[in-house]
């Protein structure tokens, strides 16, 4: 029964923190639905084509990702696009909302190596031609060390209602 626990908890613990074996996890934005969760400055997403663009009669304009949370320990390693003639600007941020962080423009999006929990872009547009298909980000999560020692019961146990467990766990999460 232990075992099975330990499994399920691992498991359940991979699904929710969206990691994978090597604490390598993407957000991807690529439909209207995911993009609706950003904010639109005389931009707006058109289904046709599948892609944010200026507002019809705009000459610029911006679009605002949601804010992505990597949990503790993120590094936020790159961000991939299609689209064409946008600008991008990042920042990476300690607090939930970004407040403490600013926007900053980078020079290249395929080696951000940026850590902090929080993670948001935003795109300029200033032509009619410029469109914003998809964005993915990619990031890794420091692995959390926990052990946990079960002290009661001892041997092989079996009951129809249960079995209490006694134990300790150290590691930096409950």
């Amino acid at each position: 029964i232990f075992a099975v626990l330990i499994v399920a908890a691992a498991v359940l613990t991979f699904y929710y923190l969206n990691l994978g074996p090597t604490g390598f996890a993407v957000f991807e934005q690529n439909t209207q639905s995911a993009f609706d969760e950003g904010t639109y400055s005389n931009v707006v997403y058109d289904a046709n084509q599948s892609a944010v663009v200026l507002a019809a009669n705009q000459t610029s304009g911006t679009y605002a990702s949601k804010i992505f949370d990597g949990s503790s320990g993120a590094t936020w390693n790159n961000l991939t696009w299609q689209g064409s003639g946008v600008a991008f600007e990042v920042r990476n941020c300690a607090i939930a909302d970004c407040s403490d962080s600013n926007f900053t423009t980078v020079s290249d999006l395929n080696n951000l190596n940026l850590t902090g929990q929080y993670f948001q872009y935003r795109t300029s547009f200033d032509s009619a031609n410029d469109t914003l298909n998809n964005v993915s980000i990619d990031y890794t999560v420091a692995p959390i060390v926990t052990s946990v020692s079960i002290s009661q019961p001892s041997g092989q146990k079996s009951s129809p209602t249960g079995i209490p467990l006694q134990f300790t766990y150290t590691g930096s999460s409950d």
